[in-house]
């Protein structure tokens, strides 16, 4: 079912759409929850919390890409739970490092999962990301989209371990100065 169609169904509020949705991204959005949170049910509970989102959102929201929508509601709603469960960072807790590197090219005084969600901010991310290589745009949305961990990311991608860190670098480094010449203050 393409994406016109589940809004289409949205906002004639067919309640038949949720099952839907559940088969075409129900394992998807599942997976990506479930690399923050790493507990299967809280990652199932989180799909649960996006799709209620979504049926109360829509409409009036009208997204362009109901895909893209329904997987930025999941990955917030994954991020306020690991939040949640997770109130003081602990060495070594992986998530907290990729949260602390993105914090590192986000404007500072400002809360990275806000900042991404914002239109004008992610709007001037998503051009720079779009002007990257194919490989390191794959190794940046991998590691801050998906929150995989590098070894992850290595057997996905067949790339080394030394290749992904110095793309990473690099990528990181270009996003500051971009928003940096966009006018984005940083500390």
């Amino acid at each position: 079912m393409d994406d016109r169609t589940v809004l289409r169904m949205l906002n004639e509020r067919d309640e038949s759409v949720l099952g839907e949705i559940r088969k075409t991204h129900g394992r998807g959005c599942i997976s990506l929850a479930n690399n923050y949170l790493n507990d299967r049910r809280d990652a199932e509970e989180v799909f649960s919390d996006a799709l209620l989102t979504v049926w109360n959102s829509i409409p009036p929201d009208s997204p362009g890409s109901f895909t893209a929508y329904l997987y930025r509601t999941v990955r917030n709603i994954a991020l306020a739970r690991y939040r949640d469960m997770h109130r003081q960072k602990r060495e070594g807790d992986l998530t907290a490092v990729a949260l602390d590197d993105a914090e590192g090219f986000i404007p500072g005084g400002v809360d990275p999962v806000e900042s991404l969600t914002a239109a004008e901010l992610g709007s001037v991310i998503s051009a720079y990301l779009k002007s990257l290589p194919e490989t390191d745009r794959n190794v940046f949305v991998c590691r801050y989209f998906h929150n995989m961990q590098l070894n992850d990311i290595k057997k996905k991608l067949g790339l080394g371990l030394r290749k992904i860190r110095n793309s990473l670098t690099r990528s990181r480094e270009g996003l500051r100065e971009k928003l940096k010449k966009e006018g984005y203050y940083y500390e």
